[in-house]
């Protein structure tokens, strides 16, 4: 019974945050499509990162977030791929997930609110801990589209950046 009343908490913890991903993407009726767009942002970030680097990233997610990142993950195949602009990635994002777009015609800044949406989330869930060690470990362009979006500022150190809360 213990069993059940920890997992009734993890999920209602995955209802808050994709709560909070629906409420930003103005869809604040629809969790589903918010953890969709979650998944898509999080396995697309996966593909970037080398297995030290996803470590870390895991470290500063949210529980739930965490469950979703190791999804059908093979270790084996950490082989990061570079970003080589914004622009792919987002196409990226939407290769995991298609429907997240209203049409057949997927507008990038649909993509774009919904990547600034998942990463704000993180954001508001990271301990004043982790606020202040950096990720430097992200890729370079994503840290700084996250920063001139106002999701992650720069910190101190000359190549790195941290969440806002």
């Amino acid at each position: 019974m213990e069993m059940l009343h920890k997992l009734d908490k993890h999920v209602i913890y995955l209802d808050e945050l994709n709560s909070q991903v629906a409420s930003l993407l103005d869809h604040s009726e629809n969790l589903n499509y918010a953890s969709r767009a979650a998944e898509a942002v999080l396995l697309a970030v996966r593909g970037h990162l080398s297995f030290e680097q996803s470590i870390k990233f895991l470290n500063f997610l949210p529980l739930p977030f965490k469950a979703i990142y190791i999804k059908n993950w093979n270790v084996n195949d950490c082989i990061p791929e570079r970003i080589n602009s914004m622009n792919e990635f987002f196409e990226e994002v939407y290769m995991f997930d298609p429907t997240l777009c209203h049409n057949d015609y997927c507008d990038q800044n649909e993509i774009k609110k919904i990547v600034r949406a998942v990463f704000k989330v993180i954001g508001l869930h990271v301990s004043g801990e982790n606020l202040s060690r950096e990720l430097s470990f992200l890729p370079n362009d994503l840290r700084i589209y996250l920063e001139a979006e106002g999701v992650a500022i720069k910190s101190n150190g000359s190549d790195s950046s941290i969440w806002l809360s």
